[in-house]
């Protein structure tokens, strides 16, 4: 699969979606709707949704803010590229990979859970043919190498279109 315009695969940039939209549902524009299409469309049941409803929650609320871009953004945040390499970590199986990233926005209970949740919802993306690049490969794709994780290195919006 090539990659798109906008430097994600279309797992990526599907699942990068589904959070965006999440974090935008509620405002009465038709939001829910496209939340539920999208999971539908794609062969995702309840307890994908419900995990990746716990994800956000969990994160959202946090000591530090999750910060997303609009769901119709053409930039990606650092946050979104570290939530997509834990995701990848969780596909992986790599359960010290996605700890690597959710002290960065939960206290270490939350983030139990919000690693729990991920492993969850990371299986059922791969159980529909959604498979993530590996975290290494999706940061290098932004110019980061590990060090993004331990948020040594931030942009507060990196343009998904830059030069290839």
């Amino acid at each position: 699969m090539m990659d798109s315009p906008l430097r994600l695969k279309a797992p990526e940039f599907f699942v990068l979606s589904l959070m965006r939209l999440w974090l935008q549902a509620g405002e009465g524009d038709g939001t829910e709707e496209a939340l539920r299409r999208g999971f539908l469309g794609a062969g995702l049941n309840g307890q994908a949704a419900g995990a990746l409803e716990a994800i956000m929650v969990v994160l959202s609320s946090g000591h530090r803010p999750l910060r997303l871009a609009p769901a119709n953004s053409v930039y990606v945040t650092g946050d979104e590229v570290r939530l997509l390499a834990m995701l990848a970590a969780a596909q992986d199986g790599d359960a010290e990979g996605i700890e690597e990233y959710l002290p960065r926005w939960a206290e270490p209970d939350a983030a139990r859970h919000a690693g729990a949740a991920a492993s969850l919802f990371a299986a059922a993306l791969h159980g529909v043919g959604l498979r993530l690049r590996s975290g290494t490969d999706l940061l290098a794709s932004f110019g980061f190498g590990p060090e993004i994780s331990a948020g040594v290195l931030l942009a507060p919006r990196l343009a998904l279109a830059a030069a290839a």
